[in-house]
């Protein structure tokens, strides 16, 4: 028996180079509170974004039956805000040195290093921080199934207690299906 055969030219359809990958600083909405900017690199499939009409976020690589993977890039002391997902989401460390914390209010917390791996269930509540002191990148996967495609970001009180206090002042708001939105400026 044999396997599939390709040349080296049909084999650069399935490679992305990460100096030619882009990335957008504006692929969530909670980007735009205090603390949590980062850029997000869609390598393989679209993933889960609230901001599918920016081009920077098409993937490198097509979708693969199963998963999303993409990067993070944060600076020292930057974060992603308190989620959850419907489906698994699995966290590498490829630089720097980042938390993860998780629970209702991001009570829980645990070191992540270089290498280091952690899968967060469906539906908890989690997030992540640069907690090093250099720029830090990440890997981030997303899990699914014919039934559970990777898709809309679920927020917990907290997020939304924030974005009521100070939202406005950072172009945030809530509509009226409970989701985050960039408020628009006149």
């Amino acid at each position: 028996m044999t396997g599939v055969q390709l040349s080296e030219t049909e084999m650069q359809k399935y490679v992305a180079k990460f100096d030619e990958m882009k990335s957008s600083d504006k692929a969530y909405v909670d980007v735009l509170l205090p603390d949590h900017e980062r850029e997000i690199f869609n390598v393989i499939g679209a993933g889960v974004t609230e901001n599918p009409d920016d081009p920077n976020l098409a993937p490198a690589l097509p979708a693969v039956e199963g998963f999303h993977l993409g990067y993070i890039r944060s600076k020292p002391g930057k974060r992603g805000a308190l989620h959850s997902h419907d489906t698994v989401e699995v966290f590498i460390p490829m630089t720097g040195k980042w938390i993860i914390m998780w629970g209702d209010e991001g009570e829980h917390q645990l070191d992540l290093n270089v290498g280091d791996v952690i899968t967060i269930p469906a539906g908890v509540f989690r997030c992540f921080k640069n907690v090093g002191e250099e720029e830090g990148l990440m890997i981030g996967m997303v899990s699914s199934t014919p039934e559970k495609r990777p898709g809309r970001i679920t927020w917990p009180e907290q997020v939304f207690r924030q974005v009521s206090e100070i939202g406005v002042e950072y172009g945030i708001g809530i509509n009226e299906d409970g989701d985050l939105v960039r408020l628009v400026r006149n």
